[in-house]
């Protein structure tokens, strides 16, 4: 039972880890609200859970310091991008607007996107989407001066994902 939980707990950094580090530095972007808060509340809360059971469970020092290397690696991970900033990131681009369709592909947009950081206002930009899950989007960002080709078909749906309300 005991060792069926250390690989639980490790596989859970690890799983954490991964997707954090395809959203972070991948044009692959998690879409679903519910995955990315497993993976940010999963990578604060996990490494030090499994750094604690890992030095309870195994017997040997050698043992005892190769499986601390990952949590104690995300922790100063963390610590050195601080850990405001990893919860400010934590909120998935939304769209606002859709402004453009591909006339062949009709999974493939240009949005306007926004993200909430709090009391920092809103992260904003203009990007090409791919979907091919509700899960993830694969985004390219656009050019300043982008002028769409005649494969785009205007839409200007607005769609307000982040529920903004106006005056």
């Amino acid at each position: 039972m005991t060792k069926v939980t250390t690989y639980i707990i490790n596989g859970f950094v690890l799983f954490s880890l991964a997707l954090i580090l395809t959203h972070g530095w991948a044009p692959l972007e998690i879409k679903s609200r519910t995955l990315m808060d497993v993976a940010f509340w999963g990578l604060l809360i996990a490494p030090p859970v499994a750094l604690i059971w890992n030095l309870f469970y195994f017997r040997t020092l050698r043992k005892k310091a190769l499986s601390s290397i990952l949590p104690l690696s995300v922790i100063a991970f963390l610590a050195s991008i601080g850990f405001m900033n990893f919860l400010f990131a934590m909120n998935p681009y939304q769209t606002q607007d859709i402004l453009y369709q591909h006339a062949e592909h009709e999974d493939v947009r240009i949005e306007f996107q926004m993200q909430d950081v709090g009391a920092l206002g809103y992260n904003r930009r203009r990007v090409i989407v791919e979907y091919y899950t509700p899960l993830f989007m694969i985004t390219h960002p656009l050019p300043d001066g982008f002028e769409p080709e005649q494969d785009w078909i205007p839409v200007n749906e607005f769609v307000n994902e982040l529920g903004i309300k106006f005056p």
